[in-house]
């Protein structure tokens, strides 16, 4: 079973995070975290690192960054959610974990929903 955890941004990665700790130390080989939205990468490959998460359980999409304009940018909802759908595709996941409500998560939750890949959100 292949589990992956998706964040968009700040505010759901606490979350997130616990989970991906809990992941590493149990004996479940097969989770990866996607991550994209309003997310540093450097800042996560750091994180991972000192958790001791290989990176190779992370892949990183599109990413935008609020500014003054809190506004998600349509460009970016176009790119995200073809990445999400080339990455479900290729991952091919039994099972995808979404935390919060933010209108990022949409794109991820309507692609699972297609492939009726099972959805768990908190």
């Amino acid at each position: 079973m292949t589990t992956v955890l998706v964040t968009t941004g700040r505010a759901d990665f606490t979350s997130v995070a616990a989970l991906c700790i809990e992941l590493a130390e149990t004996a479940n080989p097969e989770w990866y975290l996607w991550v994209t939205g309003d997310h540093d990468e450097s800042t996560i490959l750091d994180w991972a690192g000192s958790i001791r998460v290989d990176d190779r359980r992370i892949r990183f999409g599109p990413t935008w960054h609020r500014g003054e304009n809190s506004e998600m940018p349509l460009e970016w909802l176009g790119d995200f959610t073809t990445w999400i759908g080339k990455s479900i595709e290729s991952l091919g996941p039994s099972l995808m974990v979404l935390v919060g409500d933010r209108s990022e998560l949409l794109p991820v939750a309507s692609a699972a929903l297609t492939r009726e890949i099972p959805i768990a959100h908190f």
